[in-house]
């Protein structure tokens, strides 16, 4: 790689063009201010590469020679990952043979164009801020998406065919509701994260549209808070389902005060909701906390054709509640002949 300028602001490279190179990982961590310049159109291509990553740098064109570089002149890309890029405001990739492109910490992207007709994994991590407008993705054989931050204005998503996990998170959660509700496979995954703010997370989850899934698997962080009553509310909505895998991604010993309003309506715990079809319920992470118990419970004493019952615990669960004590009361929680295995 060619340095070309240094100044106090910003160091600038070129990054030559290597015709027989397969893997090229760059990642520029100069005090923040290293700009990247890609080799222009005539400068020849990478017919070898197979996969590209950038890391930690800025590029000083907004990203059109970027996306040229992937469309035109990368025949043989497969993968490609961006993570923490700024000055990227645009980026159009059209790519025949890319099969997972994770794009992370995109400060500056206002829109997003994909024509990939053998994509099949796409991951997004904070890639529009306040000013992204527009994502229009074309990929069919899409199998997986992973999606954590906002969602842009203008969303235009024709990957559902073939789609078997849907992973979001924060901010985008109810947005993507609409995708979520042309899902129609068999398999989802979710991962809710309760925001600091609950008072309209209730309202929030009654919004996201679940398809008919067989098997509907949920990774909760819920930031201090109690999470039955917004978990419940969602779950209401999925008496198809014949497995439930629940993770804790975290716990908060110190809990929210008693008059937050994550535990509304209090009358969750007694609703009555039947899981006729839930035959396996799987929970990792467990600590043994009030709320998680609370949650299990409401699951257990509503699913007469649950045949087995999984909790795996975390490390430190021995130091919330005693662990024998648990275990006997999630035995005599579950229905009749239901095993139950702990670990």
């Amino acid at each position: 790689m060619a340095q070309r300028e240094q100044d106090d602001t910003r160091v600038l490279f070129d990054l030559p063009c290597l015709p027989r190179a397969k893997n090229i990982s760059l990642a520029l961590k100069i005090k923040h201010n290293a700009e990247l310049r890609l080799p222009g159109p005539g400068a020849g291509a990478f017919a070898c590469l197979t996969g590209l990553e950038l890391e930690f740098l800025r590029l000083n064109d907004g990203g059109a020679d970027l996306g040229d570089l992937v469309s035109s002149r990368c025949p043989q890309l497969e993968r490609l990952r961006l993570l923490s890029v700024s000055g990227l405001t645009e980026l159009s990739i059209r790519a025949g043979k890319l099969l997972q492109l994770d794009l992370a910490i995109l400060p500056d992207l206002e829109l997003l164009s994909l024509v990939a007709s053998k994509l099949r994994v796409l991951h997004l991590l904070v890639c529009f801020g306040a000013g992204g407008t527009t994502l229009s993705v074309q990929a069919p054989m899409l199998e997986e998406v992973g999606w954590f931050g906002d969602c842009p204005e203008d969303m235009r998503f024709d990957a559902m065919q073939n789609l078997q996990k849907l992973v979001v998170g924060g901010s985008s959660l109810a947005r993507f509701g609409l995708i979520i509700a042309r899902v129609m496979q068999n398999f989802l995954k979710l991962q809710i994260a309760l925001p600091r703010d609950v008072i309209c997370h209730n309202r929030l989850m009654e919004e996201i549209k679940i398809p008919h899934h067989l098997v509907l698997e949920l990774q909760i962080d819920p930031n201090g808070h109690t999470f039955g009553s917004s978990v419940a509310s969602l779950l209401r909505r999925c008496n198809n389902i014949t497995t439930l895998k629940c993770s804790m991604l975290q716990i908060d010993v110190n809990l929210c005060s008693a008059g937050c309003l994550c535990d509304e309506p209090a009358s969750w715990k007694d609703e009555k909701v039947c899981f006729n079809s839930l035959e396996k319920l799987v929970f990792n992470g467990f600590m043994g906390t009030g709320c998680e118990m609370d949650f299990l419970i409401f699951v257990t004493g509503r699913s007469k054709a649950l045949k087995a019952v999984s909790v795996a615990f975390c490390e430190v669960a021995d130091l919330i509640k005693d662990i024998e004590e648990i275990r006997k009361e999630i035995v005599s929680s579950v229905p009749a002949g239901c095993s139950v295995q702990f670990s």
